[in-house]
């Protein structure tokens, strides 16, 4: 192979590393998004004591969290 082949080689297989990482991100943010939905249904669906609302609450902030740090690994030049 000439040296442009393999450069384009070498550029095409960081593209497919890149593309495979962010898709591993999307999957992970996803996962939590359907946490926060089903917990927001929760919700919806029932009366809480203030023990269980602040549990609730509790672990939706951390999802929140968790997605907002998946999003800067996503997109790390816009934060």
């Amino acid at each position: 192979m000439s040296n442009d082949l393999n450069e384009r080689r070498q550029f095409l297989e960081q593209q497919l590393e890149w593309s495979k990482k962010q898709a591993l991100i999307l999957e992970e943010i996803e996962t939590k998004l359907y946490k926060m939905r089903e917990l927001a249904e929760y919700v919806l669906a029932n009366e809480l004591s203030e023990g269980e609302a602040a549990q609730i609450n509790h672990t939706w902030n951390e999802l929140k969290r968790e997605v907002a740090q998946l999003q800067q690994e996503l997109y790390p030049l816009a934060h």
